[in-house]
């Protein structure tokens, strides 16, 4: 019941929310956005990490808290070359794309590994700046951009129960569930956020 009434219904919202949000964000092609406060924001982030920025904008990790971590600096760099673009042209669309550009490095990363830690909570913090920036400028994105958001949201939720590699569609996932679900029976501290979990998810 939990997978077909409640969670397999969000997963088909959000996919539909994903399909209307790529229709939108193609039509932000020639669009301008003003993302200096994500930038600002960001820059903030690098001071308190240790990260100086160069006078040719190039990033400078000596000393600071992701000295030595080679994928780290790679990444943050990355995002920071692609924010610098941005600023310059103002492009909604490459905004919107260095949206999911962040998601792909902080979930899979090098090698599968995924960022964690401080440097996950920099970008991200990047990420709803930017996001911040389109939502406002742009209605349309802005509605797409909530039903999808709100949906990803609420499925990741089954991470806490099942973890994070848990997929719908695996082989035996309803027995997985089931598993989880027997706890609501029980008087297991995580009853109670079970049943949070669930209320949300109805809602």
């Amino acid at each position: 019941s939990v997978i077909e009434k409640i969670a397999k219904p969000i997963q088909e919202l959000n996919r539909s929310a994903a399909k209307e949000l790529d229709v939108v964000a193609q039509r932000l092609a020639g669009s301008k956005v003003d993302t200096s406060d994500a930038i600002n924001l960001l820059g903030s982030e690098f001071e308190k990490a240790g990260i100086s920025v160069g006078a040719k904008g190039k990033l400078n990790f000596t000393g600071s808290d992701f000295e030595g971590i080679r994928a780290v600096q790679s990444s943050i760099s990355n995002v920071w070359n692609r924010a610098l673009r941005i600023a310059k042209t103002g492009d909604a669309l490459q905004a919107h794309r260095l949206k999911r550009y962040i998601d792909n490095i902080v979930e899979y990363g090098t090698e599968g590994e995924g960022l964690r830690g401080n440097a996950e909570r920099l970008l991200k913090g990047f990420r709803r700046a930017v996001d911040q920036s389109l939502d406002t400028k742009f209605p349309a994105y802005n509605r797409a951009n909530t039903v999808f958001a709100d949906t990803i949201g609420e499925l990741n939720k089954l991470g806490i129960l099942l973890g994070k590699r848990f997929r719908l569609g695996e082989q035996f996932a309803d027995a997985r569930v089931g598993i989880a679900m027997r706890r609501l029976l029980s008087n297991t501290q995580s009853r109670a956020e079970i049943l949070r979990l669930i209320d949300g998810m109805q809602a």
